[in-house]
């Protein structure tokens, strides 16, 4: 019985100490890393979002091997690394997928570009296109309010002669029409009507509409989302149009401006204050401020952000920090006078300042301010007729409009001293009210009879220059600037008309399937009484 029992235990061991190696090879199998050649991989990528210069967007995988690392080139410049992570779903192949944000450069060019993902290890690549686009997305282009479109390659000084009329649109109301171009479509807000309309950026027809209250703003766009102030802060899809999220009941009727994961705009009930919200709200249908301000006097206009600053206008310039609302300092501005909107350029904070009765001044500020709480212009301008509502910026020149008829050209190295004065001159025959566009050597700006002209920006040798190019548009005051983008020049007028010009060689495909409501290259009556078709 003895033996017996001893025979058993040393049975019972060997049969342990194999169990054991054998458990032991196994586990080591599992550690060991996987040899890529058994499983038959099949990586795919694409590209989700809407890629601009400077834009970011989500480049996604599949069909991986997992926790290989790869990298993702724009051409041929490199622009991240992750680590393949597995994909939900694959059971018994460790396949895997990624998804991995990367920003556009913002030197790069329109029109285009690849991908591509590399994973050495597994000797894989994928590649895929996508069409890069720059898009006027808020009033200043950027939310440094220089109102330049750098990547517009299409019209320019040699050809702007040659811009027709495309389409035109006619919302049936009178009033003014603010129009952003954003990720192929075309959103416009309109005052009279208080509605916001999305149209095809191509061939002007109408996609959506809804009618928020009182809206009387440029509409500002980002990543498929549309910001629109009216008696609300709103957030809505560009693809239909539904609702997001809104503020509380603050009266706003300022341009709102995205910059940096933030919505700011003014809000003119009572005391005016500039309002920051969160770009990707809240998780509710109503949001409150993430911070609001109120200065001396209140503040009003259009916010400028750049650099860890934002400014915005009234009896004086305030400087706040954009983050959290704190005032960095103001900028003083002869008694009398309101701005309602700065531009940012070369470490310089320019705007116009305009009184009721006594002209007004064109002022430049330095960015960091003085070492004070409160600081004097570097230099300043004054004209006794009143400037434009305000300037753009491009290449070292400042353009603005003018209330004496004329358009003016100042370059920035020439204004150090305490005065500045104007290089060239674009002369008109109707006041120049509205902010001008600068896009491919081209300055655009519209007159208060609704005429559109372009000059060269870069002037033409004289004092004083003519357009390279004009169209009168009707005999109605506008103060919207007009907009490029794509190879498409769009303006409007406060007779609620939002015109399109192209060049001839870039037709538009357009066909006018609801004539009343949207067209090509000519105007388009609004249904009588007043009635919106859908």
């Amino acid at each position: 019985m003895t033996r017996m029992f001893s025979f058993k235990v040393r049975n019972a061991c060997k049969l342990l100490a194999i169990a054991v190696i054998i458990g032991s090879c196994i586990v080591a199998t599992l550690r060991a890393p996987v040899a890529h050649t058994v499983f038959a991989y099949a990586p795919a990528i694409s590209v989700s979002g809407y890629p601009g210069p400077g834009d970011t967007v989500d480049v996604n995988g599949s069909g991986w091997p997992v926790r290989d690392s790869i990298t993702i080139l724009y051409d041929a410049q490199q622009l991240a690394t992750a680590k393949v992570g597995f994909e939900l779903g694959i059971v018994g192949q460790p396949i895997g997928a990624f998804r991995v944000p990367v920003v556009i450069p913002t030197n790069t060019i329109t029109g285009g570009h690849t991908i591509t993902v590399n994973d050495v290890t597994a000797g894989l690549t994928q590649q895929t296109g996508i069409l890069v686009k720059a898009e006027w997305r808020q009033l200043g282009f950027t939310a440094d309010g220089t109102r330049f479109n750098p990547y517009e390659t299409t019209i320019g000084p040699a050809n702007v002669n040659q811009l027709t009329l495309d389409w035109s649109y006619n919302t049936g109301y009178t009033g003014q029409v603010y129009p952003s171009v954003a990720e192929d479509d075309l959103v416009v807000s309109n005052q009279a009507a208080e509605y916001l309309t999305n149209l095809n950026a191509t061939t002007g027809q109408q996609l959506w509409q809804v009618y928020p209250e009182n809206a009387e703003s440029q509409p500002a766009v980002a990543n498929g989302v549309i910001y629109e102030t009216s008696l609300y802060l709103e957030a809505r899809t560009v693809a239909t149009g539904a609702m997001l999220w809104e503020s509380d009941y603050l009266i706003f009727n300022s341009d709102p401006v995205v910059a940096n994961g933030m919505v700011y705009a003014t809000a003119q009930g009572g005391s005016a204050k500039l309002y920051a919200f969160s770009q990707g709200g809240c998780g509710q249908a109503t949001c409150q401020p993430v911070w609001s301000y109120t200065g001396t006097g209140g503040v009003i206009g259009t916010p400028t952000v750049v650099n860890g600053h934002l400014f915005i206008g009234g009896s004086q310039l305030t400087a706040l920090n954009p983050t959290s609302g704190a005032l960095q300092w103001t900028g003083t501005i002869t008694t009398g006078e309101t701005t309602v909107a700065a531009m940012v350029d070369h470490n310089m904070v320019y705007f116009a300042a305009n009184s009721t009765s006594n002209g007004g001044t064109l002022y430049a500020f330095s960015v960091s301010g003085c070492g004070q709480k409160t600081c004097s212009p570097v230099w300043s301008v004054y004209n006794p007729h009143g400037w434009g509502r305000s300037p753009a910026a491009a290449n070292g020149i400042l353009y603005i409009g003018s209330v004496d008829t004329s358009l003016y050209a100042f370059a920035e190295a020439n204004c150090s001293s305490s005065s500045c004065a104007p290089i060239w001159e674009g002369s008109s025959n109707r006041p120049v009210i509205a902010p001008p566009a600068v896009a491919n050597g081209v300055v655009y700006d519209t007159l208060a009879s609704g005429t559109i002209v372009a000059f060269n920006a870069s002037g033409c040798g004289s004092a004083t220059c003519s357009s390279l190019w004009s169209h009168t548009l009707s005999a109605f005051y506008d103060d919207a600037g007009p907009t490029v983008a794509n190879g498409m020049l769009y303006v409007s007028n406060d007779a609620g008309m939002l015109y399109a010009f192209h060049l001839p060689s870039t037709a538009s495909t357009c066909i006018a399937t609801r004539p009343r409501r949207g067209g090509c290259g000519g105007t388009v009556t609004a249904a009588g009484g007043g009635v919106i078709i859908p």
